[in-house]
């Protein structure tokens, strides 16, 4: 009936309504620049303007309307109550953001802008700015129109992102808004056009993700303000255990802190050079305030309570967000001689400890009940045991022991070396760092032979306990002793043999011979019983064997200054009988003066196995 009239023709007559103010009241209108003006009497001026004479009687509102929103003019209903949203309008949104063009020299296009902007976009403000006063942070701006090759279009939705305290990057978020098709939408989503989201990312969280939330045009007649929020808050709450589940998978917490240098694996103190003039200075580590370090205790599982392991690393205290957990905890460690750093091994899921509550009062008894033990721990290593009172050891992470991967022995990380690495920090693993740290640990277990001879001097510093000079000392007698037998007397040459150069999963081997793509390995033990060499020296061969998979082993040897007597030589020859690998018993006789009888390979008759 009205199909005629053109966009010019309609906004004549609305302005002529505007200019007399001819607005007849009615639960519905035409939006125009701010502006409601009767629909039917806006179609009645138009045909009057351009002399068709039309009777309001042959024509009823929602025909008027249904042809003023096909030639962009919104409808609202602009009696809600508290403003809120309206099925008119919703319906006019979805009408309009569906016309391909946006031409700001239009009249009609810019007036669907500013309904966008002022109306649309702005109800959906409200929304999200009375979730922000509950607590949550929203981002967003409103951007009712957008750029694509054949020039600007209206956005086809509205969205302000919703973020959680918990929140760790901005790819994750809730979002509320008014969809394509005139709907109101509450939801868990991602940035799907950044490049972080890979296929197999966004499959993911397809995979695992809810439905969202929707109210359609025709249901917002029984909701208001308070019942939306109360619904999107609901949503919000009952859905932060999948967000967090989501941030944790794509951003896990990682991070990188370091240890007190100990050679105990962590379970007492070991001695560490300290003086009490150093307590004064902040700046120099709380070993060398004291003798001894919190982390010296971590892995003593005596302090195991509830299937967790409880400690303290100084790092953790410096986490100014306060995560209530690392998802994965790398450690390494200084060398205090040396300064090499090493990495120790990797905890997952790393409960930070905080606050008071009745864990910590069971934990705080826990401690109390070993505080003995402490004192002489740390007596042993002459450390300011008497400090312990006074910081009062507390610890402030848990961990369950499955989720512990401690490596065999330290591994060297040269990539954590300089000033940056210095401190007890909680730094983030970055990918190159963590990139670093898989690569080590894949060559790692690999045999690395290096050829040459470690310099092994026979004097040594005595140490606290006076055995422990005499065991190095004579270790390292029959170490120089073998290799220069093997490059005398055997007849090897020097680019064959390595004397503590050679490593397996970080662990130096006491000596290797290369020779055709086949590995001897010797490990050397200092007992005077052969039974005892021959029961320290086996998992250590074992391990340099068959850590590496890709390597020949010719033969595993145990040296020793004990030979081996009737009844080891048959437990030793049913032992051997049980493995394909060749394995020898080496006495070493330091007291024969010529090299070539030092080394007496007990005799095992192999070929009878």
């Amino acid at each position: 009936m009205f199909e005629h009239l053109t966009e010019e023709e309609i906004i004549s007559a609305i302005q002529f309504c505007i200019k007399n103010e001819d607005f007849k009241e009615s639960a519905y209108a035409i939006w125009y620049n701010g502006k409601y003006v009767s629909a039917p009497g806006v179609v009645k001026k138009a045909c009057e303007l351009k002399g068709i004479q039309i009777e309001r009687s042959t024509f009823n509102t929602d025909q008027a309307q249904k042809v003023l929103l096909e030639k962009g003019f919104p409808i609202v209903q602009f009696n809600v109550q508290e403003n809120f949203f309206s099925e008119k309008e919703l319906q006019s949104f979805s009408n309009l953001v569906a016309r391909p063009v946006y031409d700001k020299s239009n009249l009609t296009d810019k007036n669907i802008g500013k309904f966008l902007n002022q109306v649309i976009w702005e109800k959906t403000f409200k929304w999200a700015k009375q979730l922000r006063k509950l607590g949550w942070e929203i981002k967003g701006a409103k951007h009712w129109n957008e750029q694509d090759p054949k020039g600007q279009r209206y956005k086809k939705y509205t969205r302000y992102k919703i973020y959680p305290k918990s929140k760790r990057s901005d790819l994750l978020y809730y979002t509320v808004g008014v969809n394509t098709d005139g709907s109101l939408v509450y939801k868990l989503d991602i940035q799907r056009v950044d490049s972080f989201f890979t296929k197999e990312k966004r499959d993911f969280f397809d995979d695992h993700t809810v439905p969202w939330k929707v109210i359609r045009p025709e249901e917002v007649k029984s909701h208001n303000w308070n019942s939306l929020v109360d619904l999107t808050k609901n949503f919000l709450h009952d859905k932060l255990e999948l967000y967090n589940f989501f941030s944790k998978h794509y951003w896990p917490n990682k991070r990188l802190m370091r240890l007190t240098w100990n050679t105990n694996n962590w379970e007492t103190p070991i001695k560490h050079k300290w003086k009490p003039e150093n307590q004064k200075n902040k700046n120099i580590a709380h070993e060398r305030k004291h003798g001894y370090g919190y982390e010296e205790w971590l892995f003593n599982q005596r302090y195991s309570l509830n299937g967790f392991q409880y400690g303290y690393i100084r790092g953790v205290d410096g986490m100014s967000e306060e995560p209530e957990e690392i998802e994965e905890l790398t450690l390494f460690t200084i060398n205090e001689q040396t300064k090499d750093r090493y990495i120790v091994g990797t905890i997952k899921n790393v409960q930070i400890i905080e606050g008071v509550s009745s864990e910590l009062d069971q934990v705080k008894e826990l401690y109390a009940r070993f505080q003995s033990n402490v004192f002489q721990e740390l007596k042993e290593v002459e450390a300011d045991y008497k400090n312990i009172l006074k910081d009062n050891l507390i610890p402030n992470v848990k961990f369950k022991w499955e989720n512990v991967a401690l490596n065999n022995n330290l591994i060297p990380s040269e990539f954590l070396e300089g000033p940056k690495f210095n401190r007890f920090q909680p730094y983030y693993l970055d990918d190159e760092i963590e990139g670093k740290i898989i690569q080590s640990l894949k060559e790692d277990n690999r045999l690395k032979f290096v050829s040459g001879k470690n310099d092994l001097k026979r004097e040594y510093t005595k140490q606290t306990n006076s055995n422990s000079t005499k065991v190095i000392r004579t270790h390292t007698d029959i170490a120089n002793d073998l290799y220069d037998y093997c490059l005398n007397i055997e007849n090897y040459n020097a680019e064959q043999l390595s004397l503590e150069k050679t490593r397996v999963a970080g662990a130096l081997v006491d000596f290797a011979i290369l020779e055709e793509n086949q590995y001897s390995i010797f490990e050397i033990k200092t007992n005077n019983v052969g039974l005892k060499n021959i029961r320290q020296a086996l998992g250590q061969l074992f391990e340099y064997a068959f850590m590496d998979q890709s390597i020949k082993i010719k033969k595993l040897v145990i040296v020793g200054p004990a030979f081996l007597s009737p009844s080891e030589k048959k437990y030793f020859t049913k032992l051997i009988s049980i493995f394909d690998v060749r394995i020898e018993y080496w006495a070493y006789n330091k007291a024969d003066e010529r090299l070539s009888d030092r080394f007496v390979k007990q005799e095992i008759e192999h070929e009878k196995l």
